[in-house]
């Protein structure tokens, strides 16, 4: 009974922190531009640093996210992907926080800082699988962030 108790109010607790941002409640405020640009860094296939490839070129999720970020609703569109995004996305949106959300921003970090979730990361010419807890560590750093917005 008691392991059912709790687990119950481990339940009710999770459900009551959960942010009550949906993808259709996010988008109804965003300019078309921002829509597009919530639905590219929802589906980022892999999470990156602003410099990709030879020729360090900008991916669309970074050219994404600094759209995003021009928003008025910029904080509640980051807070929505890390629910609803593929995990680069949801570190996408954690960048998003660390600058529209300072206060909160290590609430949200706390969920990724024991992931051993599998994420596909590019940095310049190189492409590897890390973990969220690792580049989560470079967020709260600050490099990732600074160069994603780029400035």
């Amino acid at each position: 009974m008691r392991s059912f108790l709790f687990l119950l109010c481990c339940v009710l607790l999770s459900a009551c922190a959960a942010d009550p941002f949906t993808d259709s409640d996010v988008y109804a405020g965003l300019s078309p531009a921002a829509q597009e640009a919530y639905a590219t860094v929802r589906d980022a296939p892999y999470f990156s640093d602003a410099c990709v490839g030879f020729a360090c070129i900008p991916p669309p999720t970074v050219e994404a996210f600094r759209v995003l970020i021009e928003e008025p609703l910029a904080d509640k569109a980051f807070k929505s992907l890390m629910n609803e995004a593929s995990i680069e996305g949801q570190l996408f949106g954690l960048v998003g926080v660390y600058f529209t959300d300072a206060d909160r921003f290590a609430r949200y970090a706390s969920r990724y800082q024991h992931s051993g979730a599998k994420v596909d990361f590019v940095s310049g010419c190189v492409g590897r699988r890390t973990t969220a807890r690792e580049l989560v560590d470079e967020i709260i750093q600050g490099r990732l962030p600074e160069s994603i917005r780029g400035y």
